[in-house]
């Protein structure tokens, strides 16, 4: 008879499964996060589970004292072996005193102290609860145009080529520590920026031969899809949805146009492509689009050559300088808030935006 088990997928992964006699009444229970709001659905796919949805950073804890059995503190996950093991990215599982294994996995962080035949008790922290939103791939930084066109009067050239440093030190700050984790896929990485580099080039060079009128309202189109892309539902890992290969290369063509005219990543386009065509774990899918982002914009920015002499570069130093500061700010206390009414109140913020945007181009002036 298959005995119970429960799922944290999203946040922490949670399996129980026999190893012993069942549990007794002396034994000890606390719910698995600790001190955040969590909600489940009372159903799940293809095993009797429930997916408990908490707040990044919420601590994962034992919830029965016991041994820890296996500790994962490296996300060892490929799409090219999808082996069951490595799944769960960083995980503990331990073995209760009530003889059932408890196992928590997509975490973002395992505790200090927390190995292999380790003793713990029950509510002790093991770690500290993953994510796997970030899907969009879409940052702050993409406000940099407008800010620098509507804030500091830069011309939609100037403009674009000034993002590219705002948006490469974003995407640098981000994806050099997920380097060190190796939680990057350089080679598909390098396929998409390659695959790019044709409309890249070809954008950055006939950029000011296009009218700004429709830079700007290219630009505004661009907003209003991240924005949606923020909405609605992201991709989930699996083997049964693909992109295909010329959706790849068409996709990856748009990536490289926006970075060229626009001067953004297009992080919320290539997230979609690493988890759909190369069946990419989305918290990898994640640092590698940010690292798709940084080489895109140092790639645009060079062949932005022509227009360097065009922008007073102390104003984007600071604007990359504070960027980066809030950015990190953010990282540390966002666990504070629902990602889910941050992605909503960021896509309304850029739906804002790309409206006043429209506005400004055909109507005000």
């Amino acid at each position: 008879m298959k005995l119970p088990r429960l799922v944290l997928f999203l946040a922490t992964t949670l399996v129980f499964s026999s190893f012993g006699p069942p549990a007794k009444a002396e034994f000890s229970y606390i719910y698995p996060v600790s001190g955040c709001k969590t909600t489940f659905p009372w159903y799940h796919h293809d095993y009797p589970a429930a997916d408990i949805k908490a707040r990044l950073g919420c601590a994962f804890v034992a919830p029965t004292g016991g041994v820890v059995q296996d500790v994962s503190k490296k996300d060892r996950w490929s799409g090219k072996t999808n082996l069951g093991q490595d799944r769960g990215g960083l995980s503990v599982s331990i073995i209760g005193d009530d003889g059932v294994r408890y196992y928590g996995s997509h975490l973002s962080k395992v505790e200090v102290g927390i190995e292999s035949g380790v003793r713990v008790e029950t509510g002790q922290k093991l770690g500290e609860i993953g994510s796997v939103l970030g899907y969009v791939g879409a940052g702050g930084s993409m406000l940099a145009v407008p800010a620098f066109i509507y804030i500091f009067g830069l011309t939609p050239v100037a403009a674009t080529t000034a993002s590219l440093i705002v948006v490469f030190v974003g995407a640098a700050s981000g994806a050099l520590p997920k380097l060190r984790r190796n939680e990057i896929l350089i080679k598909e990485a390098l396929v998409i920026w390659a695959i790019g580099l044709t409309t890249n080039l070809t954008g950055a060079y006939f950029l000011p031969q296009i009218p700004e009128k429709v830079v700007l309202t290219g630009f505004a189109l661009v907003l209003v899809t991240a924005g949606l892309s923020m909405l609605i539902p992201g991709p989930s890992q699996s083997t049964e949805r693909k992109v295909s290969p010329i959706a790849l290369i068409v996709i990856s063509l748009v990536i490289g146009a926006l970075t060229g005219l626009f001067g953004i990543g297009g992080g919320f386009l290539a997230i979609p492509i690493l988890i759909l065509f190369y069946n990419v774990a989305p918290a990898r899918a994640a640092g590698t689009s940010l690292f798709i982002i940084m080489i895109n914009t140092l790639t645009g920015f060079f062949a932005h050559f022509r227009h360097w002499d065009e922008v007073n570069w102390l104003i984007p130093s600071i604007i990359a300088l504070i960027a980066l500061i809030v950015s990190r700010y953010a990282s540390h206390h966002s666990s504070r808030l629902s990602p889910v009414i941050l992605k909503r109140s960021f896509a309304y913020f850029v739906f804002a935006i790309a409206l006043f945007t429209l506005l400004e181009t055909w109507v005000v002036t």
